[in-house]
């Protein structure tokens, strides 16, 4: 296999930008105009129309949006926030809040007569709008009163180029004779320019002619920017636009690139060249917008900032290496392609092989001072210092230096361990066109040994040994050349990219797939990318004199800081000057940082990266309720089903990196991260609520909050005072349904109630026809008892006594209720009737409490049966042994009315006959029927005295609310 070079190619830097066209959604590639707002926008001006861009997509105008053309060549803004649009057939248009005004929707621009597009504007201190076109020249004031000028007194037409105000007046610039015009005295006096001769002292202003730039006039003396070159003569004789930013340089828009021209110096830099470049933009973060025709926008992060993607305007594709070898910077790219970057130009060389394929990997050097080897993927370049080269073949992966007489080579299939001095001799027995059959590293006479254990992708001596990368992990190759697997973290079976070793127990991985391993003795660090980094596959590491790691990966490099307790990593994207993303090697030297990339060479300044930031700017564009826009801060309807807030962060120096933290106070207090420019939220209840959101660069510097605050109406249903009223209609509702439910009730309960007394009454009756046959038949006895004992007297007395008992039995005996004074009364007489049967052996008596009532109902006849026990069963069986007692006591109780029967008889325990007689189980029947079911029982108390009964006690509760 042979090859040769096909020379040297010089290729220039480029400035490193992003173009921006109709495929990124710019409105037209034919662009003549930009501005940025005041709140960071950015305007272009095209054939096709106006676009707005916010860094991460356009929003294009036309006339049926209100310009009043689509072809734009100027664009302003004033203090009042209106943009102003210069259209080729003259007609006027501003935007503002939202809205394009033009002659059909704003009288004041009725009133405008433009022959053509205006070329300056200029507000003055009075907020006077000044407008000149090739041959008008329109003032606006700030009421909306319109001015249009006529021609000089001469008749001549006169185009101003400039305005400029001093002392209050407002002096226009002609363009064709260097005329100085006082436009405020010629407001004055019907509008005709007055020409005065001379200047005027002004802030800066800048015209041209063919040989010379004016920048500024000073007391009347011109002052030219001096030493121009030949070059910058003949551009300015075709320049479309100037621009001054009062950075001390003046940019000059011309056909043929951008010109930059130090004001003080004249020294000038081309940018763009070949470009038409008709406006260049300076935006708040200094960066650089250039619009051109036929090529939409580039965009300059940093004008510090080139790359080379092309030689020969082809491609340069894959670069794989960069290296800083004895303060020379060398490249190794697709294609054997190799060489030095000079003086902003990489000289690079051509190697062709005979199959067209190969790729310079590495680039380190020789054994003797200025040599080089080259890693190519056919074989093994050595340059000599004397310009000369020679080439062994094979699949070569990477090579590095051991000892001063050992090197280690890295192929496909494993490592030769080489003599370098051997390595030599044997490149010298090589011509340029030898032919190599069957030519194995292993098996050459400066192979000292080899080992099989895959592709080897890196080699890093490391203490007394190497640390071998390979496709299959890493191994170690100790001096005594015995080869051993690390197996300690799964990144060291997987593949590794690069090696760095810190010291001899520390040194660092770059692995394919598993980041950044950190490995210092025993301990292991592994970085990923939920640590902070750009992607888990590493192609390339480089330690700066700050011992800051740099990381080259496929996704853009990190630069990975270790602090006290913890990492810092900040990333280089496209935005920051990278040509590509995907990065295959990097280094740094004086400040600049080079990548490698997959579609060439960058090189980054690390002072304009590094340097503070501007926050980003906020804008809250819209609140969209239910698909209708809403500016109003009136309460939304209760009913909405969505609301989508639509927000632009500005900051162009993070572009697609911008990202918002939001959160909904009222709903969730939480901030919530995104990379899109709107957040939905849906089925909102009833409540107050504010929205707010903050843009956060790439650099992590966050915007000011923007607040939207809104309510959203409470339902009428859900209103104090619908909850009022409708509680209150509730209550009476229930409380007159409460009030039927409980008359019902009562109804019921009265029907069954008065039955129940009916039912009640009855057996009351009942027990009653059983009770007074049962009395009468005992006092019948007694006056038996009185006639055999022929107590004729004491017959007469009781037969007296008994027939008015009887007469008021039978008076109550269709009565169920009669009055306490009667029940009392009926009760004196019947225990007379039994003092005369027993010859007065007792004594009784009747308490009544005062708080009872004497004409309460009670039952006939209730407690009659137990007056009768207590003198049969109690007082009798006394004998003689003292005179018997019965006390009647009357009482008011918790239940109603108490009765109490005491005597000082035999008591219970004393008495033979301990069962019920038949008149106190008809009484006891009475009372339950009586009381029914809310009361106890008849109580029977037994009186004792030092042991001894002294009587007994009957109570009997009856509750005469019940009764009828």
């Amino acid at each position: 296999m042979c090859f040769f070079f096909n020379g040297l190619i010089a290729q220039d830097f480029e400035l490193t930008s992003i173009n921006l066209t109709v495929e990124n959604g710019l409105v037209g590639d034919n662009v003549y105009c930009a501005l940025q707002d005041d709140k960071g926008y950015i305007w272009f001006g095209t054939e096709t129309g106006v676009s707005r861009y916010n860094g991460k997509s356009f929003e294009n105008f036309y006339m049926t949006d209100g310009l009043g053309d689509n072809e734009i060549f100027r664009i302003d803004q004033d203090s009042q926030g209106r943009i102003w649009f210069s259209a080729f057939n003259g007609k006027l248009s501003y935007f503002k809040d939202g809205t394009f005004y033009n002659a059909t929707n704003d009288t004041t621009l009725a009133k405008v007569t433009m022959d053509n597009y205006y070329v300056s504007l200029f507000e003055d201190s009075r907020q006077n709008i000044w407008l000149a076109s090739k041959i008008h020249l329109v003032m606006i004031d700030r009421e909306g009163v319109v001015t249009n000028f006529s021609e000089n007194p001469l008749n001549q037409k006169v185009r101003i180029g400039s305005f400029i105000e001093k002392n209050g007046e407002v002096w226009g610039k002609a363009i064709a004779n260097n005329t100085t015009y006082n436009l405020s005295l010629a407001a004055q006096t019907k509008a005709h320019l007055i020409s005065v001769k001379g200047t005027v002292d002004n802030d800066e202003y800048i015209s041209s002619n063919s040989s010379y730039l004016m920048v500024s006039s000073k007391n009347g003396d011109k002052e030219y920017i001096k030493r121009l070159s030949n070059r910058d003569i003949s551009m300015l004789k075709d320049f479309s636009k100037m621009h001054d930013y009062k950075d001390g340089n003046v940019w000059v828009c011309t056909f043929g690139g951008g010109l930059r021209i130090s004001k003080k110096t004249g020294n000038s830099r081309l940018f763009f060249p070949n470009k038409q470049i008709t406006h260049v933009l300076k935006d708040r973060e200094d960066g650089y917008w250039f619009t051109t025709l036929g090529n939409g926008v580039y965009f300059v992060p940093s004008l510090e900032n080139k790359s080379i993607s092309k030689i020969k305007n082809a491609p340069i594709g894959n670069v794989l290496t960069v290296a800083d070898l004895d303060d020379k910077i060398w490249v190794g790219a697709n294609l054997a392609r190799f060489g030095q970057i000079k003086e902003e130009k990489l000289d690079i060389n051509s190697l062709y092989l005979s199959n067209g394929r190969s790729r310079t990997k590495k680039i380190m050097k020789g054994r003797d001072e200025g040599d080089l080897l080259i890693v190519l993927e056919e074989g093994l370049l050595l340059k000599r210092s004397n310009g000369s080269f020679s080439r062994m073949p094979g699949s070569i992966k990477t090579i590095n230096k051991w000892t001063n007489r050992l090197y280690a080579i890295g192929i496909t299939w494993g490592l030769v361990v080489v003599d370098i001095d051997k390595l030599y001799k044997e490149f010298d027995e090589i011509g340029p066109n030898t032919i190599f059959k069957n030519w194995r590293y292993s098996d050459r006479s400066f192979a000292i040994k080899s080992f099989k254990f895959g592709s080897v992708l890196d080699i890093e001596p490391h203490g007394k040994g190497m640390l071998i990368a390979s496709a299959r992990g890493l191994y170690f190759l100790n001096d005594d050349l015995e080869v051993s697997k690390m197996d300690a973290h799964p990144a060291m079976n997987s593949v590794i990219n690069d090696i760095i070793s810190i010291n001899d127990s520390t040194y660092i991985l770059a692995s394919g797939g598993y980041g950044l391993l950190l490995a210092s003795g025993d301990s292991l660090t592994n970085i990923t990318t939920e640590d902070g980094l750009s992607s888990n596959i590493i192609r390339r590491v480089f330690i700066d004199d700050r011992s800051v790691y740099w990381l080259a990966t496929n996704s853009g490099i990190d630069k990975f800081e270790i602090l006290n307790s913890s990492h810092k990593v900040s990333s280089i994207k496209l935005m920051d000057g990278l040509i590509s993303e995907d990065v295959n090697d990097l280094m740094i030297k004086e400040g600049e940082l080079w990548a490698a990339t997959s579609k060439g060479i960058s090189k980054i300044s690390l002072a304009d990266w590094e340097s503070p930031k501007l926050i980003p700017k906020l804008n809250m564009r819209s609140m969209i309720v239910d698909d209708l826009p809403v500016m109003s801060m009136a309460p939304l309807a209760p009913n909405i089903k969505n609301i989508k807030f639509e927000f632009d962060g500005l900051h162009f120096q993070s572009l697609n990196r911008l990202t918002y933290e939001y959160r909904l106070e009222g709903f969730d207090s939480t901030w919530r991260t995104t990379s899109q420019n709107t957040v939905d939220f849906n089925g909102l209840r009833s409540g107050i609520y504010n929205f707010q959101v903050k843009a956060i660069s790439a650099f992590g510097d966050e915007s000011e909050i923007s607040n939207r605050p809104f309510t959203i109406a409470t339902p009428f249903w859900a209103t104090w005072w619908f909850i009022a009223v409708s509680i209150l209609v509730f209550s009476i509702i229930v409380f007159l349904l409460i009030q039927f439910v409980v008359r019902r009730n009562r109804i019921k309960e009265k029907r069954k109630f008065d039955i129940q007394l009916k039912i009640a009454a009855a057996e009351r009756k009942a027990l009653q026809s059983q009770l007074n046959p049962h009395f009468i038949f005992n006092s019948l006895n007694s006056i038996q008892n009185m006639v055999l004992d022929n107590d004729t007297e004491g017959v007469y007395q009781y037969l007296a006594k008994f027939g008015k008992l009887i007469r008021r039995v039978l008076e109550f005996s269709d009565i169920s209720m009669i009055s306490l004074t009667e029940e009392l009364e009926t009760l004196r007489l019947y225990m007379e009737l039994e003092n005369l049967r027993l010859n007065n052996k007792f004594d009784f008596e009747v308490k009544v409490a005062d708080d009872v009532d004497r004409e309460i109902k009670v039952p006939s006849m209730v407690i009659q049966p137990y007056v009768e026990n207590a003198i049969w069963h109690g007082i009798t069986p006394l004998k003689n042994r003292r005179r018997g007692l019965v006390t009647i006591q009357v009482s008011r109780t918790a239940q109603g009315l108490g009765f109490e029967v005491i005597d000082n008889g035999v008591g219970r325990p004393s008495e033979n006959n301990k069962r019920e007689g038949l008149g106190t189980r008809i009484v006891n029947e009475l009372v339950r029927k009586h009381k029914g079911d809310h009361s106890g029982e008849v109580e029977i108390l037994d009186l004792y005295e030092k042991g001894q009964s002294i009587g007994t006690k009957v109570i009997v509760q009856l509750i005469p609310k019940l009764s009828i």
